[in-house]
């Protein structure tokens, strides 16, 4: 990769990233202003608990899965399809949660 390309691309990810935390901080600044207190607490709240089942959806199914597909080959098909379908039904479990929660 050409080092132009490189400092390009270094610049360009370091705008976005900017303008990404800026972003975050009209949105919080708005959602205080306009929720007040007790409902920016109530908000936070539910944006933690989300953000809690999102890195353990996303992140334990998929290292389990890309940890034994590393160390046995042969069973990679296999694993897959079955963490797959785990995380898939661990996914729609926390859902129905979700749901049921709001009614």
């Amino acid at each position: 990769m050409a080092p132009a390309t490189t400092a390009r691309g270094t610049v360009v990810l370091m705008i976005s990233k900017v303008l990404f935390l800026a972003g975050s901080v009209m949105i919080h600044v708005f959602l205080g202003r306009t929720l007040g207190p007790g409902g920016y607490g109530h908000y936070g709240l539910a944006m933690s608990l989300l953000l809690w089942f999102e890195v353990i959806v996303n992140s334990a199914v998929p290292w389990a899965i890309s940890k034994v597909i590393s160390e046995r080959k042969t069973l990679a098909p296999t694993v897959f399809c079955q963490g797959a379908t785990l995380q898939l039904v661990f996914s729609l479990a926390i859902l129905a949660l979700f749901l049921w929660q709001s009614c």
